[in-house]
């Protein structure tokens, strides 16, 4: 029973840490190409956002992984409610 919880508890941390980075790169991918969409509407001399900044397919993509990384954020919340006290 302690190398199942152990593993438990060693899983919750890879939830915690994958997460992060899920979302941190969620939120890095969605910058990366709301910028571009921004700096080709200033060379085309647009003179706004353009709809692609915010709401292009490359843009979501960064938005999904945020959200996957906060579902598993919160996944491993969850799992460390549930799992008994660390010895």
């Amino acid at each position: 029973m302690k190398i199942i919880l152990d593993l438990a508890w060693m899983l919750s941390s890879v939830l915690k840490f994958g997460g992060l980075a899920l979302a941190l790169g969620g939120v890095a991918m969605f910058g990366w190409y709301f910028v571009r969409a921004n700096a080709r509407a200033a060379r085309n001399d647009v003179g706004a956002n353009a709809a692609v900044a915010w709401g292009g397919a490359d843009a979501m993509k960064g938005v999904k992984l945020l959200a996957l990384g906060l579902a598993v954020q919160a996944a491993a919340f969850v799992l460390i409610l549930l799992l008994p006290g660390r010895p």
